[in-house]
């Protein structure tokens, strides 16, 4: 989480320690219950949200990493308690995040179809504004082992402001630059980093883009959908930053950012 609320003097005693710190960029980083930590922030002062809420992907299949057939079972807080529940708890981090959020902020939120139309859903029943869902093409899906279906090469990423009436930021012109003089289209190609300094090449410019700069600067609040968080305990939704094959790239958080 970046550092938005470290002057507010009601957040004294509240928040936990940070995890993670940076005075030269304001940044610092809470692990614990998202929830809790959402209540002790003020209301109306998160410019933006990112999120990458549990996918409940653990169902007892198979998928292909590294060339092999593994299992899709990441713990028992991937696995779906039903429709219901399940939307129960989209609706209620929705909740908290949009109680947060300034009158024009905005949050972004990335998924799978197996929870993305219940994240839809929820914003919908809460009376945000959806500004737009964006296609995010993997360029190096794994294969589909059951060849039964189509390969799995996109997420839905949403776009969402606080409500009806928040007037919402887009720097349209930036986008168009990045699109090379055309408007930017709602599908989103990041190209594979090529090496180990996570270097992306597109048509019109190169840049070099280091985890330690950009990670910070996500607030990856439901993380508790990736092995790499630090308790994975269902009932404490832990926060946590790290990369794995299973994240958005480096460079998709800087585009959302960059648009906003």
């Amino acid at each position: 989480m970046a550092d938005t609320v470290s002057n507010a003097p009601e957040l004294a005693g509240k928040l936990p320690k940070p995890v993670f710190r940076d005075p030269n960029h304001h940044i610092k980083i809470y692990q614990g219950d998202c929830l809790e930590i959402l209540a002790a922030i003020p209301p109306d002062c998160v410019d933006l949200i990112f999120a990458d809420p549990p996918y409940f992907l653990s169902n007892d299949g198979i998928t292909c990493h590294a060339g092999k057939m593994v299992s899709v079972n990441k713990g028992t807080w991937d696995k779906s308690r039903g429709l219901d529940l399940d939307h129960e708890f989209n609706r209620a981090w929705l909740a908290a995040c949009q109680r947060v959020l300034k009158p024009n902020g905005t949050i972004w939120v990335s998924g799978t179809s197996h929870v993305i139309h219940s994240v839809g859903f929820a914003m919908q029943q809460l009376g945000m504004k959806l500004l737009n869902d964006i296609s995010w093409v993997k360029p190096n899906p794994p294969p589909n082992l059951s060849c039964r279906y189509f390969v799995h090469a996109t997420e839905t990423i949403i776009w969402a402001a606080k409500n009806k009436t928040s007037r919402h930021t887009f720097n349209y012109q930036l986008m168009r630059e990045m699109a090379g003089g055309k408007q930017m289209k709602s599908v989103w190609q990041i190209p594979e980093y090529i090496s180990r300094r996570r270097q992306y090449v597109s048509s019109s410019r190169s840049c070099t883009i280091s985890p330690s700069r950009v990670l910070p600067f996500i607030w990856n609040r439901l993380s508790i959908d990736r092995p790499h968080s630090i308790n994975t305990s269902r009932s404490k939704r832990p926060t946590g930053i790290g990369i794995l094959q299973t994240m958005p790239p480096e460079r998709l958080v800087p585009s959302m950012l960059s648009a906003t």
